[in-house]
């Protein structure tokens, strides 16, 4: 699967989860775990929890 496929996945994945969990995302760390965690690991194929692999 090349790389525009996975983002167009991810996004409407994404929409469909922010949808129906809008009400609880409310910090910047609810956002950073909803979305951008699992961007980093879908689309781009990181270990967001690997120091080796991602530095935050």
């Amino acid at each position: 699967m090349d790389f525009i496929s996975r983002v167009k996945i991810f996004a409407d994945q994404a929409k469909a989860t922010v949808s129906q969990k809008s009400e609880k995302i409310k910090t910047e760390e609810a956002t950073k775990n909803l979305l951008i965690i699992p961007f980093l690991q879908r689309v781009l194929g990181y270990n967001a929890f690997d120091n080796d692999d991602f530095v935050p």
